[in-house]
């Protein structure tokens, strides 16, 4: 679950980012964090940008992700 939280607050901004820049502004494997970001994808926490391949947290995630950091 940590995992997940450090991508998604790399995301928090809410601005697009593609993989290289949230690679390297965390500790995961690259091969963990594309599973990671896949996971997200799939379930609509982040979205995806297929044209342009940059990422970004989904607007209605924000909340969620700031009372998770809380705890």
């Amino acid at each position: 679950m940590e995992s997940v939280i450090e991508v998604m607050s790399i995301l928090e901004s809410g601005q697009w980012l593609n993989f290289k820049t949230i690679m390297s502004n965390c500790s995961l494997q690259e091969s963990n964090l594309k599973i990671i970001l896949n996971y997200l994808t799939k379930y609509d926490l982040i979205q995806f940008n297929k044209e342009k391949k940059i990422f970004r947290l989904h607007p209605s995630m924000i909340g969620l992700l700031n009372r998770l950091q809380d705890n």
